[in-house]
C-alpha cells in the first residue's frame, strides 16, 4: 500500500518540508556567490588591492566572516531564510586601523556597522592617501541584486524544484 495524503494539513506539512529545503538550498547558493573563492567579496572587495597598514582578516574577523545565512524558518505557510551581515563578528582594533581608527570623523572609532556602506560607496576617506583602491566604490551587493533582476535566482529555485521532481511554474 502506498502512503496517501489524507487531508489538507498533511499536504501542507509535506509541501512546507520541501519548500524549507528549497529555500535553504537557494540561500546557501547565494551565500556562496557572495563569499566563496571567486565570490563577489573576494573578487570585488579583496581583489581591488591589499592594504599595507593592516592584514586582511577575511573569515577570521573580516568582511567575509561577517556574512552568513539563517536557516529557513516557517511561520504558517511563509518560509524565509536570510543572507545577512553581522558586523559585530569583525575584528575591531582601532590602533592598527582594523575596522576603525582614532582618526575617523565625528570621533567615531568603530566603523564595523557602516563598513559595507563605506566599501560599496567608496567613501573611506584619505587617511591612507588621496588615491587607492579604498577610495573607489567596490559594490559587492549589486551583483546579487543583478542576479534577482536577470532571473538567475529564479533558475536556482527552478533547479531546486526539479531536483525534487516538483513542477515549477513561474507566474
Amino acid at each position: 500500500m502506498t502512503n496517501m495524503i489524507l487531508n489538507d494539513q498533511q499536504l501542507t506539512a509535506i509541501v512546507v518540508l520541501d519548500m524549507t529545503d528549497i529555500i535553504n538550498e537557494v540561500a546557501d547558493q547565494l551565500l556562496k556567490k557572495l563569499k566563496d573563492s571567486g565570490g563577489f567579496i573576494e573578487t570585488i572587495v579583496y581583489g581591488a588591492g591589499s592594504p599595507s597598514w593592516y592584514p586582511r582578516q577575511k573569515e577570521s574577523g573580516g568582511l567575509l566572516g561577517a556574512y552568513d545565512k539563517t536557516d529557513a524558518t516557517v511561520a504558517g505557510t511563509t518560509i524565509t531564510a536570510e543572507v545577512g551581515e553581522h558586523p559585530e563578528r569583525m575584528t575591531f582594533d582601532p590602533e592598527n586601523f582594523i575596522h576603525g581608527s582614532y582618526y575617523w570623523k565625528d570621533g567615531t572609532t568603530d566603523i564595523r556597522k557602516i563598513l559595507s556602506d563605506i566599501i560599496t560607496e567608496g567613501t573611506s576617506g584619505p587617511l591612507f592617501g588621496d588615491t587607492g583602491f579604498w577610495m573607489s566604490p567596490r559594490d559587492f551587493w549589486q551583483p546579487l541584486l543583478d542576479m534577482l533582476e536577470s532571473g538567475e535566482v529564479d533558475t536556482m529555485i527552478e533547479s531546486a524544484f526539479t531536483k525534487r521532481k516538483i513542477k515549477f511554474i513561474k507566474m
